[in-house]
């Protein structure tokens, strides 16, 4: 099994590999979770 590495991270985010499609409805519902904890941490 291969590890991940911050190396290998960094290498595939500039070169644009590995793309992984998220369908619509899954993006939406975790877009208002990240929405709603970014709010959560304004609060403070």
């Amino acid at each position: 099994m291969k590890r991940i590495t911050l190396e290998n991270t960094l290498a595939a985010l500039q070169h644009r590999r590995y793309e992984v499609d998220i369908p619509v409805d899954v993006r939406k519902r975790a877009h208002r979770a990240v929405a709603r904890m970014l709010e959560i941490g304004r609060e403070d």
